[in-house]
């Protein structure tokens, strides 16, 4: 991917479109490069509150991301645009890659969808078992509410494989239901395909970890793309905040 930001920047493209002005775009990055280099048990045990984001192997983390800092593989000014005006990038065919949810193929021109593929995260430590981050998104009943039983009867019925399978219509995902009909989108399906296999699955720091931590922890990623040299600092503030919502 590296040598890859370096052709790229030799002929005027952007490597990577990225819109961090909402920084949760930079919390899949993370992920990947966690996943990648310590694998899935470590990345549940940092996400749980039973590793310190000062331990060394966090640490190497932030330097294989930095590589990518160093090649310049990032948009110009990313912490300026929001993620569909990093997308505006590729859709212009001003950049050429997006880490993000398989939901920006509905933001893609008919210009670019034909010209975009999808492919898995490179592998950093060939020893470790493949992960993917893969978030779910979820419906919930509050605890108090009033009519507790036939809520439970809407969430059955939106579970339903034909209503999985009629949403999916309305907005193009993949169906959390396996006997539910995904939508007949190339890329969507090309994505199920790379997915599936992994031996692990992970959600996103931000469903993975308490909302605090995660939320200090994504503006320090914001930060360290901009002033890596800050890293010693941001790693500690965000384990000041990881103490505070896993207290021993």
């Amino acid at each position: 991917m590296i040598a890859a930001c370096t052709v790229f920047r030799e002929n005027d493209i952007t490597p990577v479109a990225l819109g961090s002005k909402a920084p949760w775009p930079l919390a899949g990055w993370f992920d990947y490069i966690d996943l990648r280099l310590n694998g899935y048990a470590f990345h549940m045990d940092l996400m749980n509150g039973k590793v310190a984001w000062t331990d060394d192997r966090v640490k190497a983390v932030f330097a294989e991301w930095k590589k990518m800092v160093d090649a310049d593989c990032f948009a110009e000014n990313h912490t300026s645009l929001a993620w569909r005006e990093g997308l505006a990038k590729m859709n212009q065919g001003e950049a050429a890659m997006m880490l993000m949810g398989n939901y920006l193929i509905a933001s893609l021109t008919p210009e670019s969808e034909p010209v975009t593929g999808v492919m898995n995260f490179p592998v950093i430590n060939a020893d470790i078992a493949r992960a993917e981050d893969a978030p779910i998104e979820t419906y919930h009943i509050p605890a108090k509410a009033k009519n507790i039983e036939d809520a439970k009867a809407f969430l059955a019925f939106l579970a339903e494989p034909s209503t999985q399978s009629l949403m999916t219509e309305i907005y193009p995902v993949l169906p959390a239901n396996p006997e539910a009909t995904a939508p007949d989108v190339r890329l969507l399906q090309e994505s199920a395909d790379l997915a599936a296999g992994a031996e692990f699955y992970a959600q996103f720091i931000d469903r993975d970890t308490d909302s605090q931590v995660a939320n200090i922890a994504m503006d320090g990623f914001q930060e360290f793309l901009v002033h890596p040299d800050r890293l010693d600092r941001i790693l500690t503030n965000i384990q000041r905040a990881q103490a505070r919502a896993y207290p021993n």
